[in-house]
This record gives structure tokens, C-alpha cells and sequence, in this order.
């Protein structure tokens, strides 16, 4: 039998964190910005990180192991249920906010600046609860909250009743298992991509109730079967879609598991840099797709369009990312503190 839950170590984990948000930024570098006519037709990074999105795939597994660690005492104790949505409001919202609100604002004073498909009345108006009919938001990387929000909303079921919420999660999950079937699910709730939620509370219970033999070899075989997929889908594309989130998924399982038992042995510890980086890592996501699009634009500028491509490049992915490692010290690092704060003057427990 594994050790306690307190004796849990998460440190690699931020680590990942880190890198998975880097994954992101860099998938968007050269989707979104280079390669494109628009900026810049040549692919600087050679088509490297054309996986990178796949670094959303960490995240949904993540996001499962943390959320039934944070929240597992809560289960079936309505009383609960208050500071749970609380918690989860508060993470997952106010950072959101205070980015989107400022776009939406810029969208509607210069409409040519967006999308139709992400600046158009009715996405801003689905944007801010991040709940509706489909996943599009005016900040075009939050599709992923809307999959967030669904999964902390049927894990509250759980926290109310805890049968009822674990049969819930059950269906919920074999619903979505079953829309792999069909190219288009019905609605993004039941996106086989919600399955990898479902891998991360697993690995969770894997991880408390089993000890994991060479774990350091487990962490490695999903940190190689990631990148062989990256390379896969990269250069040969023969997996995609559904298949490539669910395999992404499972390598991420492996890292998970295998490097959170690496930690507990003390065999392994991460790089304090990288976990900063994870600390910054959803400021990070939420902010580096705007800044991407204005640097991009002020480089389009008089003499600053002759500046050489890699150049361009490595002002882009220094920007971005600095923006959001500003935005956590600045803004979601205070917010995170005052919650706390006030989590201490109302009795409440903090979330991981």
C-alpha cells in the first residue's frame, strides 16, 4: 500500500504544468502567427510544435489527479459544497475575466481586429460563464474552460451526494467514451476529449492506493510515448482527432503517475524555474494568444516588418510568455492570496 495522501508531492507536477503552457504557446507560434500569410509565411520552428495543443491533453489529465486530491474529504458532504464551487469560481474565473473583459472591449471599438467566429455578439455574450451551446469564447483559447466548468460541475454533484455524484461521473464518462464513435458529438459536454478528466482522477486513486514499481521508468516510457506521438502527428500525420487526444491522454497518465511516485521516494525533485513557470502556467495560457496577435501586428509596423523571422520569432515567445509571467505576479499571484485570506476568515480549507 502507498504511503498517506498528505505525503504526496506535486512539484514535477507544476514543472509540468510549466512545459504543457509552453507546448501551447509555441503550437500558436506557428499555427496561428508564422506560416501564415497574414505575418509571416515562413514556419521559423519547421512545423516542431505542431503537436503543441496536445499540451492540453496534460492539463485535462492534470486537472482530474488535482481536483479529486483537493476535493476528496468534500465528497458527500453537502456542507461542503459552498466553499468547493467557491474555490473553483474563483480559480478558474477571475483571471479569465480580467483578460477577456479587456478584449471584448478592444473587439467592439475595432471589430476587424477579431475573428467572426470569436468576436461576434453572440460569443461574447457566451463568454463569461463559460457555459452555452458551444465552446467559443471571445478569448479563443478558453474552449478548454468550457470543458473545465463542465467537469467541476458534475464532480459537484459528487461533493452534494457522493453516490449519486460517483454514478454521475460514471455515466458521464462512459457517455463521452462512447462519442468516439461519431465525428461530432452532440455537444462539447460530451466530447470524448472529457475522457482524459477521467484519467486524471484514476491516476489519482492509482497513485494513493498502489505503490508504482520504477517509477522513473514509467515517467520516461510517457515522456517518450509524448514526444513519439508528437513526432507522429508532426511529420507523418497518420493519427489525429480524437484518437491523438486520447493517446496524448494516456502518455500523460504514465508521466503523471510515474513522476509523482518518483517524488514521494525522493528520487527525483524538479527545477525550481520550471516550477514557476508551472505556478505562471495558466496566466500564461489565458494572456499569450492576445499578445501573440498584437506583437505580432506592432512588427508589422514601418521598419520593424524587416526584422528577420527568427528574430521575430524569439521576440514573439519572449513576449508571450513574459506577459504571462507578469500577469501572475501582478494579478492572479494577489487575487490567489486574497481568497486565501478570506478562505482563512470564513473557516475554509484552501484548494491545492
Amino acid at each position: 500500500m502507498a504511503e498517506p495522501n498528505h505525503r504526496l508531492q506535486f512539484t514535477l507536477l507544476q514543472a509540468g504544468r510549466g512545459v504543457a503552457a509552453l507546448l501551447v504557446v509555441f503550437y500558436h507560434l506557428g499555427s496561428e502567427i508564422f506560416g501564415n500569410p497574414k505575418f509571416w509565411s515562413v514556419r521559423v520552428d519547421g512545423g516542431l510544435f505542431s503537436f503543441g495543443h496536445q499540451g492540453v491533453a496534460f492539463f485535462f489529465v492534470l486537472s482530474g489527479f488535482i481536483i479529486l486530491h483537493a476535493h476528496l474529504d468534500e465528497l458527500g458532504r453537502p456542507k461542503r459544497w459552498g466553499q468547493y464551487v467557491y474555490k473553483r469560481a474563483m480559480r478558474i474565473y477571475l483571471p479569465y475575466w480580467l483578460v477577456l473583459f479587456p478584449l471584448i472591449a478592444v473587439y467592439i471599438a475595432y471589430p476587424a481586429l477579431g475573428k467572426p467566429t470569436i468576436s461576434s455578439p453572440a460569443v461574447m455574450l457566451n463568454s463569461p460563464l463559460l457555459i452555452g451551446g458551444n465552446s467559443r469564447s471571445t478569448l479563443a483559447v478558453a474552449w478548454t474552460l468550457f470543458h473545465e466548468v463542465t467537469f467541476y460541475a458534475i464532480f459537484g454533484v459528487a461533493v452534494l451526494h457522493r453516490g449519486i455524484g460517483t454514478a454521475l461521473l460514471i455515466t458521464w464518462q462512459l457517455a463521452c467514451a462512447l462519442s468516439l464513435a461519431s465525428l461530432t458529438p452532440l455537444h462539447y459536454s460530451l466530447d470524448p476529449i472529457n475522457l482524459l478528466f477521467g484519467m486524471g482522477m484514476i491516476a489519482r486513486l492509482v497513485i494513493v492506493r498502489w505503490t508504482i514499481p520504477v517509477p522513473r521508468i514509467v515517467m520516461l516510457a510517457g515522456m517518450a510515448i509524448f514526444a513519439s506521438l508528437g513526432a507522429i502527428v508532426d511529420y507523418s500525420h497518420l493519427i489525429g482527432g480524437y484518437t491523438s487526444s486520447i493517446l496524448f491522454g494516456l502518455s500523460s497518465f504514465l508521466l503523471l503517475v510515474g513522476g509523482v511516485e518518483a517524488e514521494r521516494r525522493g528520487l527525483i525533485t524538479a527545477p525550481v524555474a520550471l516550477r514557476r513557470l508551472g505556478d505562471a502556467s495558466y496566466a500564461i495560457y489565458l494572456v499569450h494568444f492576445p499578445v501573440l496577435s498584437m506583437l505580432a501586428r506592432i512588427l508589422h509596423v514601418g521598419p520593424l516588418s524587416d526584422i528577420p523571422a527568427p528574430i521575430a520569432y524569439l521576440l514573439l515567445a519572449t513576449g508571450a510568455i513574459s506577459a504571462g509571467l507578469i500577469f501572475h505576479q501582478l494579478a492572479e499571484k494577489p487575487m490567489q492570496r486574497r481568497i486565501s485570506r478570506y478562505q482563512g476568515k470564513r473557516g475554509l480549507r484552501a484548494a491545492l
